[in-house]
């Protein structure tokens, strides 16, 4: 044991090195042409911010609350640039949707849906998969992005009913119902997609209502499809199993729908009309997840409780605004527009398909060292300004890079992986097999389905 601890330590003071040495490094660097003083200064905040996040030495609440105050004390943005996040809707549509999503599953809403939702495709194997697909679109329908912690636990509830330890049928179900909690928001809005748009508004302006959304990735409805079809093949058992039995008895659990539950999906109903005629109304969706949960507490709703607020998750609301401080803090030192004129001659003639083939790419490689948050706000800007330059609507590229950032091959990439890989019965084996197999499955959907779709309806 205390030869591990001599690694721990070893591993982190090697972390710690780089942390304190590269900005260093950075800031020896001579100023001159376009890299000015603010820009070095911006470098070595920024870079020093990307390793504490990568490395985990300090929570990210500690660095996500630093990173803009040193923005603005070390003179490379004002105050208002540092902090323009805070005055749009993302970081408060954030706190909305964790505010929906904690009082549905507390009155068991969500629960409801998912179990429901088992019984009507069977309980074979791959009805078990359908099933879960299923639950994932309504659940993202009455709240949007926020699935994955009520999927995570049915999942693993139907691991257990079945006895299943650490294997590759429990792999199949769990990674299942994580794309089912999260795939269906390749088509329908959720509050993390708006962060790009957000980001890019700085070049231009692009506002997406619900419809648009949906319309621009209906291919992806094939998608999430095309990847439970290949759970199911990959990890199918070869005993025939069903798990109906189970399922009803948990539903009857819950007994007959109540009056909590009728109130709330009057509010979700309000939010989904207020989502689907955004654009008739013109207003930000964001601004509609902000308020519209907040509905859950006044009299004659009165659904919310005091644990429903304390249970939002705060520190994701910071970390989420502290990343989208170093796009807008970039934007307006230039950076983008840097970046997109060294990158553009080597884009300039070539095809949509490449073009596109190689933002996909650059994101999956990214997406090896940073968030995904992080990783739009290092690329969203540039390559805004490099899809306009080539005549491409920015949002395919917002779209091909909501795809390929959640192209991985081992769990830490992504912190909403961990969360189905924390109930311990996926080995890494089966988890780089199922997600080897998709990353490969995602960059030939995109190049042959998704980006012929785009052509046909004008996006390129």
């Amino acid at each position: 044991m205390n030869d591990t601890l001599k690694k721990m330590d070893r591993k982190n003071l090697v972390k710690w090195i780089c942390v304190l040495l590269v900005p260093i490094l950075i800031m020896l660097i001579p100023v001159q042409g376009v890299f000015t003083p603010a820009l070095r200064t911006f470098s070595a905040i920024t870079i020093t911010a990307i390793l504490l996040f990568a490395f985990g030495l300090l929570p990210n609440f500690i660095v996500a609350i630093a990173l803009p105050i040193s923005y603005m004390l070390l003179n490379v943005a004002a105050p208002d640039v540092a902090f323009a996040a805070w005055y749009g809707s993302i970081p408060w549509m954030f706190m909305g949707g964790f505010l929906l999503a904690n009082v549905l599953e507390r009155i068991g809403l969500l629960n409801r849906i998912a179990l429901w939702s088992i019984i009507k495709t069977g309980g074979t194997y791959s009805g078990i998969l359908w099933g879960l697909t299923l639950a994932g679109i309504i659940l993202n329908l009455i709240a949007p992005g926020e699935s994955f912690v009520p999927m995570a636990a049915l999942s693993f509830g139907i691991c257990k009913a079945l006895n299943f330890e650490k294997s590759r049928e429990s792999a199949g179900i769990m990674m299942g119902g994580f794309f089912a909690s999260w795939f269906p928001t390749f088509f329908l809005y959720n509050p993390t997609f708006a962060i790009m748009p957000s980001l890019g508004k700085e070049v231009m302006p692009i506002q997406v209502t619900w419809i648009q959304y949906f319309f621009n990735n209906l291919p992806f409805v094939l998608w999430l499809a095309l990847c439970i079809f290949m759970v199911i093949k990959l990890c199918k058992p070869k005993t025939a199993i069903n798990i109906k039995d189970y399922a009803v008895e948990e539903y009857a659990k819950l007994g007959k729908i109540t009056k909590t539950e009728i109130r709330s999906i009057f509010v979700v109903a309000l939010l989904f009309i207020f989502l689907f005629t955004s654009g008739m109304h013109g207003i930000d969706v964001g601004w509609g997840f902000a308020l519209i949960p907040l509905l859950f507490f006044i009299p004659g709703i009165n659904v919310g409780k005091a644990e429903d607020i304390s249970k939002i998750n705060f520190n994701m609301t910071i970390f989420t605004t502290a990343c989208l401080s170093i796009g807008y803090v970039a934007n307006a030192l230039g950076v983008g527009q840097i970046i997109a004129d060294a990158v553009l001659p080597m884009l300039q003639g070539k095809s949509a398909f490449f073009v596109i083939g190689a933002v996909w790419l650059v994101c999956v490689v990214v997406k090896f060292f940073l968030t995904p948050l992080a990783t739009y706000a290092t690329l969203t800007v540039p390559l805004t300004q490099i899809a306009l330059s080539l005549g491409i609507s920015p949002l395919v590229i917002y779209y091909t890079m909501s795809v390929a950032t959640t192209e991985i091959l081992f769990p830490y990439q992504w912190a909403l992986v961990l969360i189905f890989m924390g109930y311990n019965l996926t080995s890494g084996k089966d988890f780089t097999k199922i997600w080897g197999t998709k990353l490969i499955m995602s960059f030939v959907f995109i190049l042959a389905i998704a980006v012929p779709y785009w052509m046909l309806i004008g996006l390129i």
